[in-house]
Order: C-alpha cells, then sequence, then structure tokens
C-alpha cells in the first residue's frame, strides 16, 4: 500500500490557471500586461510598466485593455470587461478607453492590452482548443453510479441527511481530479445518490468506494440502502486515514426496486472523503462509458482488476490491471446523444473494470483561481498556431504585419509538432507502464490506434 503524506513543498504536477496561459501568449507578441497603479472609469494607470520616456505617446492606441483580476478578490467589476483604448500618455503611463468601465479600475487591479486581435477571440480559441484538441490521458471506473468517479465540479448528483458535502481537488490526492468530502453534522451522517438506482429483485450487485477518512479515529461507513422498503441491506466500515477500497456484494431483497449508497461517518463532526464509487449487477454483460467518451477511439484500453485486501471488507485502492479489450463491443443509446456503454460479447463484469482513455479538457470557469493539470507548451504552441493560422490575409492584420504573421505562422507549426509527439510518447508510456505489449500512438483521438503484439 502507498504511503500516504500531505501536499508536496515542492510542485510535482502541472496546474495552470487562464490567466497564466494569457500572459504566455501577450509575451509571444500579442500585448503587453501589469498591475495598475491606479485608474478610473475611463483609464488605466501604471507608473511601474507603462510609465517611459522611450515609449511615443499613442503607443497603445487602437489596443483594447483588458482588466484581468479584480484586486478585491471578489470579480467585482471591472474584472474581464474589454475596453478599446483611444489614447496613451507615456509621462503619465496612462492608457485611455471609451466607452468606459462599468466602474474604476483601482490600484492592484491586473490589467492587459491586447494588439492584432481582439482578445473575445482569443479567449474563444483558446477554449476551443482546451475542449476539442486537448486529450488528457485518463484512468477512470466504469460504473453505473451517475458521478461515481466524483469528477464533476458539483455534488448536484448526491443528495444528504446530516452532512454538508463539497468536491475536494487538494492534495493528498485520492483518484482523479476531484473527490468527495463528507461532513458530518450529526452522529450516521451520510450522502447518497441523488437518483435511486433502479435494480432487480433477488440479483446481486457490487458495491464499493474509495474511502479515506480524515483523521485516524474516523469511521467511515458505506451502506446498500433498500430505498424501497426504507431498509439497510448491508453496511461496511473503515477506521485509518490510510485510503481503503471498501466493498461488498449484495442480494436485491423481496420487493426492492431501487437501491441507494450512503457514504458518511459514525460520529459527528468528522469528514471522510469518497471517490470511484463501483456499482454493477454481477450477472451483467455492459457498463456505461464516462460521460467524457464520444467516440470509441478515445477508448485506448479496458482492464479488469485485482486486489489485495486490507481487512476482510477492504482493498487497497490501487488495483493491477489486464488489459480486457478482446470481448468488448461499443454501443449507442441514441444517435448524436446518449451515453455509450461497452457489451461483453461472452461472459459478465468479474471484477470492477477501469477504462484507460483520452479525456477532452473543459473550458475554465474562472480564470484567476481554477487550474488545469495541462502541459503549457503543448497548449500555447497549438494556441498559438491556431491565432496565426486566423490572423492570415490583410483583412486580419494588415498588409505591412503579413511577412511577420507567415513567419511566426511557420515557427509554431514547427513548435506544435514538437510538442504533440512529446504528448504522444506520454501516452505511450502509460500503457506500456501497465501493459508491455500494448502501443498507442495519438496524433488525436480521432486517429489514435491500439495494437496488441
Amino acid at each position: 500500500m502507498a504511503l500516504i503524506t500531505g501536499s508536496w513543498t515542492t510542485a510535482t504536477v502541472e496546474a495552470y490557471t487562464r490567466a497564466t496561459l494569457l500572459k504566455r501568449i501577450l509575451r509571444e507578441g500579442f500585448g503587453e500586461y501589469g498591475t495598475a497603479t491606479g485608474g478610473s472609469t475611463s483609464t488605466v494607470v501604471d507608473t511601474g510598466m507603462l510609465q517611459s520616456s522611450g515609449y511615443p505617446d499613442d503607443k497603445f492606441k487602437g489596443m483594447w485593455a483588458r482588466i484581468e483580476y479584480d484586486a478585491g478578490g471578489s470579480a467585482a467589476a471591472p474584472e474581464l470587461e474589454i475596453r478599446p483604448c483611444t489614447a496613451s500618455t507615456s509621462s503619465s503611463g496612462t492608457v485611455t478607453v471609451n466607452p468606459v468601465y462599468s466602474a474604476a479600475v483601482g490600484s492592484g487591479d491586473r490589467y492587459q492590452l491586447w494588439a492584432f486581435m481582439h482578445p473575445q477571440k482569443v479567449l474563444d480559441t483558446l477554449d476551443q482548443v482546451m475542449t476539442q484538441d486537448c486529450f488528457l490521458p485518463e484512468w477512470t471506473l466504469l460504473t453505473e453510479m451517475p458521478d461515481g468517479d466524483m469528477e464533476q465540479n458539483n455534488t448536484t448528483d448526491w443528495g444528504t441527511s446530516n452532512a454538508t458535502l463539497s468536491k475536494v481537488t487538494a492534495e493528498p490526492s485520492l483518484w482523479g481530479k476531484r473527490w468527495l468530502r463528507v461532513t458530518t453534522t450529526d452522529a450516521g451522517g451520510y450522502a447518497q445518490n441523488a437518483a435511486a438506482l433502479a435494480v432487480v429483485p433477488g440479483a446481486t450487485y457490487h458495491i464499493s468506494a474509495i474511502a479515506r477518512p480524515t483523521a485516524a479515529t474516523t469511521t467511515a461507513t458505506v451502506r446498500a440502502y433498500d430505498n424501497t422498503n426504507a431498509a439497510t441491506i448491508d453496511l461496511k466500515t473503515y477506521t485509518g486515514s490510510a485510503p481503503g477500497r471498501v466493498y461488498m456484494e449484495v442480494t436485491a431483497p423481496a420487493g426492492c426496486h431501487d437501491l441507494r449508497v450512503r457514504l458518511g461517518a459514525t460520529a459527528n463532526g468528522v469528514a471522510v472523503d469518497f471517490d470511484e464509487v463501483a456499482v454493477y449487477s454481477t450477472g451483467a454483460n455492459s457498463l456505461p462509458l464516462p460521460w467524457w467518451v464520444s467516440n470509441k477511439a478515445q477508448v485506448k484500453g479496458i482492464f479488469r482488476t485485482t486486489w489485495t485486501g486490507l481487512t476482510s471488507d477492504v482493498w487497497d485502492p490501487m488495483p493491477s490491471m489486464t488489459l480486457d479489450n478482446e470481448r468488448w463491443d461499443f454501443r449507442d443509446s441514441a444517435f448524436g446523444r446518449g451515453q455509450l456503454r461497452i457489451v461483453a460479447s461472452q461472459g459478465v463484469i468479474p471484477t470492477p473494470m477501469y477504462l484507460f482513455g483520452l479525456r477532452p479538457e473543459t473550458a475554465w470557469a474562472n480564470e484567476n483561481t481554477e487550474v488545469k493539470h495541462v502541459d503549457q507548451d503543448w497548449v500555447i504552441a497549438r494556441t498559438m498556431q491556431v491565432l496565426f493560422r486566423q490572423m492570415q490575409g490583410p483583412l486580419s492584420i494588415g498588409l505591412q504585419h503579413s511577412e511577420w504573421v507567415q513567419e511566426r505562422q511557420k515557427y509554431w507549426d514547427e513548435e506544435y509538432r514538437r510538442e504533440r509527439k512529446k504528448q504522444e510518447e506520454r501516452i505511450q508510456d502509460v500503457l506500456q507502464a501497465e501493459v508491455p505489449d500494448v502501443y498507442v500512438y495519438s496524433d488525436s483521438y480521432s486517429e489514435a490506434r491500439l495494437t496488441v503484439n
């Protein structure tokens, strides 16, 4: 079992805000950025960066001034507002905008000055790259439980009783990007799936979840609950500060048609983190694919699992995995929409199943606080490549800059080729670490190939 520690003092993962990437784009020739020393609804003043005898007046005229961050920290106006620059005065470090901002620019506000292209087009392009081009290697559990992987950025799929719920991202991590923290407000408090799972009386179901009590004296609970008859089917507990996968197999009682899984703790005022909730019928031959799979080419491997026992009801949360690709077909529940499923051509689900695939990133919900675990060089190379393609032609950039645009286009085409190759090698390393005779080449998910020697 892996040893668990808190956050490392030296960062070991790639994590960037949108603001970080926009600054990089500005440094690559698209403009300037800085921190205002003052201003008003019609001006941005920066005596540190914009004030200089070496600047001509009106140096920034014709650019766009965007307020990246309000110094108050509450995302108040004029944060994210964009205005055209109508004048600039180098002796005072002042940029004038018209129309005016909805609130005054203040000392400590962070601003961006954009040349060549309206910043909204840059933002839209960055979102496009993240959601359509950026595919991240991902291991995820296959489960019938909505939000069983806890990767949604909300708790909509989870109801609660005598507890408060939150999605947590702070180290030490469990699995993936997020996990559910249940903090009890009374003894026996819990979270449960908001929508009950339909079950068949007499059928057997596997239920398991990673649990990590936040204190060694806290006892986590995983309860299979007959929602039809308002009765507990089975209850498992786990005490300890290291994560463990609590598991059970239960038979739906006579008259039981709805099942809920309750994740909680025995005591009041304690917290337990839960992740990767597996629920499936042991006699079933199909499983839903995760929400982010829209094309079977995103799936690089389907794996059955082997687990090491910690106690009679708890496994080590990190399984051994064996490739199980050959017997699974892909089926769409509805053309153009609906969740994809895998269906076994023979046999049933033997153990909890994991999928390794390429997950598309999502757009930033908050520019300054939300981080994405992405390769900054790859994202910048792809974004710059797309931006310079958009700038081709005199109507977009002006004849006087056409040679510069063509030169930068060539440069970023080459940079993107190198960064794409690095990502392909990383995906190969992940699969080879699990299964030595599996190799994957991925230019994009739609062109990915998986071979087994």
